[in-house]
């Protein structure tokens, strides 16, 4: 169902938001007027990610797999997905905040 055009697309999305990350690195003169300018269309990280997942979302609508149990069992596979990597992080960070302290805590010679 993929089509090349389509992925050819997707691919050109993804350079965009890859050049509007690194034009936000430089904080000059030039890059300035560039955001001004009718090429801002082509570096602009929105547009392409706004694009970008109207693309992946026309891939996953399946007319005939579209069901309420389906849905649930999707949304489901997604949240699994998706949020275990932040909280694990946050449990983590909260780890390392208790017990920095006294990694760092200055000794007497």
């Amino acid at each position: 169902m993929k089509s090349d055009t389509i992925q050819n697309l997707r691919g050109i999305c993804a350079l965009m938001v890859f050049l509007s990350h690194s034009l936000l690195m430089y904080r000059n003169e030039v890059i300035g007027d560039l955001y001004h300018s009718p090429l801002h269309f082509f570096f602009d990280g929105a547009i392409a990610v706004n694009i970008f997942f109207a693309i992946s979302g026309f891939f996953y609508y399946k007319k005939d797999e579209l069901s309420a149990k389906k849905y649930v069992k999707g949304l489901f596979r997604k949240t699994i997905k998706i949020y275990p990597p932040p909280y694990s992080g946050f449990a983590d960070l909260h780890g390392f905040m208790q017990y920095a302290p006294a990694l760092f805590r200055s000794r007497p010679f």
